[in-house]
């Protein structure tokens, strides 16, 4: 065979490979809908009952957690890990807002009681991943929470890999259920100093179909926990049912935020749908009325992020890719050792 022969197999080979791992690491930029669900098992710790938890009222707690485990697209499926969880959440208002209410949706296990486990913060109750819980409406302003962004912190830096994404469930889907998402990449004294660009608005049309609950039903009774000016859930000052709610949920990939893999960002915020920075330098100041309006209605307000991930996602592979792997694996060391034993019986 020439040598001219040889190098165009060569080459061939190589071009093949590359085109074959250039495939598996293709992510198409689109915001894809949820449309199965897998729970990890259910952790069970004995109940706590809170005597007053609100006047007159006492409330029991299951401490039942329920997490996450897979959730299915179009795209194929995505599981959640510990090592790229947030270490940090920060809810963020400005002082003319200084006056709302905190709404908690707890899933109901009977008469004033609920499987979720008991609270202490909004803060932790957000990076809790526990599928019972959630909260209700945050952006929502005047009788609502009152937030104008969710600053969810990685912690030091977080390398973007190739398909990483972020989940998020909302309960009893509307259409004024849009948000906005950045990916924030300078942090200085507990806040976002820079963003990579403007972010992506998240539509409600964006979000998959119900999804099952961990008790396996399509719509489930809620109570919400009412708590006036304070993001510490310690005593409510009304509780009672908000009907039956279902769940949705959307997942949106780095690559759709304009991250490529090796970027580096802090972590990601999340605000209203009526955000309207022009730059990405506006979204810095939550307290620019002209960017972050202060009149937030239902109509772009009413996101309710129920079990609220703050887990980032990884693809899972799906069989085929691992044979396709084996077989480029097995077909580059054939041909090594076909070119090796070449050199050898040359030598000879």
């Amino acid at each position: 065979m020439s040598k001219h022969s040889i190098l165009s197999r060569r080459l061939a080979n190589v071009l093949g490979l590359g085109a074959l791992f250039a495939a598996l690491a293709t992510v198409a930029t689109a915001q894809v809908a949820v449309t199965g669900i897998t729970y990890k098992p259910v952790v069970d710790s004995p109940d706590t009952t809170i005597t007053n938890f609100t006047p007159g009222t006492d409330f029991t707690f299951s401490n039942s957690v329920s997490m996450i485990d897979t959730v299915s697209t179009s795209a194929g499926d995505y599981s959640f890990g510990p090592a790229k969880a947030a270490t940090k959440v920060y809810l963020r208002r400005p002082d003319s807002l200084a006056n709302y209410a905190t709404t908690v949706a707890l899933q109901a296990n009977g008469a004033n009681s609920t499987f979720s486990s008991t609270l202490t913060s909004v803060n932790t109750l957000l990076q809790s991943n526990n599928a019972y819980a959630g909260l209700i409406n945050p952006f929502y302003n005047g009788t609502g929470s009152n937030v104008e962004r969710i600053d969810v912190y990685f912690g030091g830096s977080y390398v973007v890999q190739a398909g990483d994404a972020m989940v998020f469930f909302d309960l009893n889907l509307q259409a004024g259920d849009t948000f906005r998402i950045a990916a924030f990449t300078g942090w200085a004294d507990s806040a976002p100093t820079a963003y990579a660009n403007t972010g992506l608005l998240v539509q409600s049309t964006n979000f998959g179909p119900t999804l099952q609950t961990p008790d396996g039903l399509t719509n489930q009774a809620y109570y919400g926990a009412t708590y006036n000016t304070s993001d510490a859930l310690t005593t409510a000052y009304s509780v009672g049912s908000i009907g039956n709610r279902s769940l949705t949920c959307v997942l949106v990939r780095f690559s759709d935020l304009g991250l490529n893999p090796g970027d580096i960002i802090k972590g990601i915020s999340l605000m209203a749908g009526d955000v309207n920075p022009a730059t990405a330098g506006d979204l810095v100041n939550y307290t620019n009325t002209s960017v972050y309006s202060s009149s937030t209605s239902s109509a772009w307000g009413s996101v309710d992020f129920a079990n609220f991930n703050t887990v980032i996602a990884s693809p899972v592979p799906e069989p085929s890719t691992y044979g396709m792997l084996l077989t480029a694996g097995s077909l580059g060391f054939f041909a090594w050792r076909r070119r090796r034993s070449a050199r050898v019986a040359a030598k000879a």
